[in-house]
């Protein structure tokens, strides 16, 4: 059976639900706090890497967040980390680990432009 280290749970984060709406007919991407948003978790970051992208220059880092169980979390929302909004990172893929509904392991990505 999946446990978590023994360090867990001790970042907190915010979470936001990703709320898709039309204005003047063009997209606009707005982030709503879920309900609870503040979390807390064992964050892991694992990789930093420069691209590219569209002729600039950026900083590309992720991570693993290890967290209770909440259903309304799925890829697309943002991660506020230690409730920053200059840390926010995207989900990229939610785990529900071993379909217990007790852990749920989330990939996330951050893109800066440097």
């Amino acid at each position: 059976m999946f446990k978590p280290s023994a360090q867990q749970f001790t970042t907190v984060i915010r979470l936001k639900h990703r709320v898709d709406a039309t204005v003047n007919g063009t997209p606009a991407l707005t982030y709503a706090d879920a309900d609870p948003a503040v979390h807390f978790c064992e964050f892991k970051p694992f990789y930093g890497a420069e691209a590219l992208q569209a002729g600039q220059l950026g900083i590309l880092s992720g991570g693993t967040l290890t967290m209770w169980f909440t259903p309304g979390a799925k890829p697309g929302d943002r991660i506020l980390l230690n409730d920053d909004p200059t840390q926010a990172y995207e989900v990229t893929s939610t785990e529900n680990v071993e379909n217990r509904s007790m852990y749920l392991v989330l990939k996330v990505k951050r893109a800066v432009n440097a």
